[in-house]
C-alpha cells in the first residue's frame, strides 16, 4: 500500500498549522510556537485497521532528542 503524501499533509496558509491527515480526517496537528517549542493536537478520533483512535495522546520518550507522540485508543 502506498500512501500520497502530498495529500496526506495539509498546511493552513493563514495560521501555518500542519495538518497530517487519516483519510478524511485530522490524525495531528503541529503548530511552531517560536524557535524551540511546537505545539501538538490529537486533531479528530481516526479509524484505523478496524481501531478507534481517540483524541487524546500519549507521549513516548525514544531518545534524549526524539519523542514518540501516539493517540489513545477509543474503548
Amino acid at each position: 500500500m502506498t500512501t500520497d503524501f502530498a495529500k496526506s499533509v495539509k498546511i493552513d496558509s493563514h495560521t501555518r498549522e500542519i495538518s497530517i491527515m487519516c483519510g478524511d480526517r485530522i490524525a495531528f496537528n503541529i503548530r511552531i510556537q517560536d524557535g524551540h517549542t511546537i505545539e501538538i493536537g490529537g486533531g479528530t478520533c481516526v479509524k484505523d485497521n478496524d481501531i478507534i483512535y481517540a483524541e487524546g495522546l500519549q507521549i513516548s520518550p525514544s531518545s534524549c532528542s526524539r519523542i514518540k507522540v501516539s493517540k489513545v485508543r477509543y474503548d
